[in-house]
């Protein structure tokens, strides 16, 4: 009904020299790139059959590895970039940039949108938008996405209400971030979505907080996101509107439609109600962070792991277990190692904290409870977002010095 669409990407691929390290703040470009300070560039990574076979990934196609960024210097073969890389971005895996340009600066606020009869029309769409905002927006019963911002960076979706839609099949009805980076959505609430909220295609540094998602499940649905905030979120997950059941899930390496997401993702005190397992991690998953959230569970295990979901820190969590089958935590395969389980309670009829292949690395300070308080956890501090914006700039600076220290 409303689209704002940048250009998008122009020109030919411009190869790397050097492999794109998580952590550099520069690349180094083939000769004679034609960059210049100021254009705005995509890096990508292809889906090779190298990569695949590592991350036993059989799903082919698709956008894993790939983010934008804005060029702040230039000298030589080597540009310099405001923010340090996530991920890698081997050489080997034929890794390139190619300049974009995007729409800057749009916005849409107190506006309301109806959908009267099924048509599988999308209500906004913000494409290669940079730096653009929703705030204020109204969305009843979308033909299709009553939102949907894909290839954007640095966006803000707030104060905004997205009830129902007529189109609740497979790649329809969601909330969330696609090929998005470094964007923000806070005070959102969710009517009967089939995923929300959901992250995925290469989407990181992006952040969901302070929302209520009601009739739907929250996802890392696809792609390799990484990086990514969840927090604050209340999701109250049922398959009502096409959702799976579970209160958060991630696909795995084996799902050839949609293959395994990335590392260190972070859910932070949210509360989770769901019919079936509160987290269903599909593997290949590296470092998450479930810390300080609540966890009310229908039938199933409160986290299910599997297929090298590896190296989570599972702390300061309560679980309400209503039929815990057939344990509390369940890790199901052998590669599931390095997991730390600490400070956390489970309440119900729990017979079993641990089953599966694999035990945790660490565990301490888990308690089996029948029942008592089981109240959400109280986090160190109560945002992380928040927290991140009063440091911003001494973060920023750690990451410079860190990046000069390795000559990128």
């Amino acid at each position: 009904m409303i689209a704002f669409r940048g250009m998008g990407v122009q020109g030919e691929l411009i190869s790397l020299a050097r492999d794109g390290n998580r952590g550099d703040m520069s690349l180094e470009l083939a000769p004679g790139h034609g960059l210049k300070v100021g254009d705005r560039i995509v890096i990508n990574a292809p889906n090779t059959d190298r990569w695949r076979a590592l991350m036993r990934n059989d799903h082919r196609g698709g956008s894993y590895r790939r983010n934008m960024y804005e060029i702040t210097g230039v000298k030589g073969n080597r540009i310099e970039l405001p923010e340090a890389l996530r991920i890698e971005f081997p050489v080997i895996d034929g890794a390139t940039v190619q300049r974009l340009r995007p729409q800057l600066h749009c916005g849409v606020e107190d506006l309301g949108l109806e959908h009267l009869n099924n048509s599988n029309v999308y209500s906004v769409v913000f494409e290669y938008g940079w730096e653009s905002w929703v705030r204020g927006l109204e969305v009843i019963k979308t033909g299709n996405k009553a939102l949907y911002m894909p290839n954007s960076k640095r966006c803000e979706v707030r104060a905004s209400v997205f009830d129902r839609a007529w189109n609740n099949g497979g790649g329809s009805a969601y909330i969330g971030w696609e090929h998005s980076y470094d964007s923000l959505m806070e005070n959102v609430t969710t009517y009967d979505m089939r995923h929300a909220p959901v992250l995925q295609w290469a989407s990181s540094g992006n952040v969901i907080r302070d929302s209520q998602f009601h009739n739907s499940d929250a996802q890392w649905h696809a792609g390799w996101p990484n990086e990514n905030l969840y927090e604050g979120l209340i999701v109250e997950s049922s398959q009502d509107g096409g959702s799976y059941g579970n209160g958060m899930w991630s696909s795995g390496p084996e799902d050839t439609g949609h293959g395994p997401n990335g590392p260190r993702n972070v859910i932070y005190n949210c509360n989770i109600t769901s019919t079936k397992t509160g987290m269903w991690m599909g593997g290949m998953h590296e470092a998450w962070l479930v810390l300080y959230n609540r966890f009310v569970v229908g039938r199933g295990p409160a986290i299910l792991a599997k297929a090298a979901s590896f190296d989570h820190i599972i702390q300061g969590n309560v679980f309400v277990m209503m039929e815990p089958f057939p344990a509390a935590i369940y890790l199901g395969s052998r590669d599931c190692i390095g997991i730390e389980l600490i400070n956390n309670r489970f309440y119900g009829k729990v017979d079993q904290m641990i089953a599966g292949s694999v035990r945790p690395v660490l565990m301490h300070d888990n308690r089996i409870l029948p029942s008592g308080d089981v109240n959400r956890p109280h986090p160190p501090v109560r945002s992380i977002y928040a927290w991140q914006q009063t440091y911003q700039d001494e973060i920023l600076v750690n990451q410079q010095q860190r990046a000069r220290a390795r000559g990128r």
